[in-house]
């Protein structure tokens, strides 16, 4: 399975569903800059935010999609423009 999302144009970009912890929407204005590196506060920590293909300064954006993968206690969020849905790849049996 995969999480589809349209990020930076207007194709369909696709992740793994098992390498994604959560997806989530944060609010923009809690999007922190250190240095050029954009972070959000997410469960305690400071998470870094990558973005993929969009502009994180966009004012007329209030909430950000934003997909999280976790690996040994630490996030990474991954912003796209916009989450699409969950599917599953051609030819895979359901379960």
């Amino acid at each position: 399975m995969f999480t589809a999302a349209r990020a930076g144009g207007p194709e369909p970009k696709a992740v793994p569903l098992g390498l994604v912890a959560r997806l989530e929407e944060i609010a923009s204005e809690r999007i922190e800059r250190a240095g050029a590196r954009a972070m959000v506060q997410y469960r305690g920590q400071l998470m870094p935010l990558v973005p993929m293909g969009v502009d994180l300064d966009d004012a007329a954006r209030p909430r950000r999609p934003v997909l999280v993968f976790s690996d040994a206690g630490r996030s990474m969020g991954l912003v796209v423009d916009e989450i699409l849905d969950v599917v599953e790849e051609a030819g895979q049996k359901p379960a």
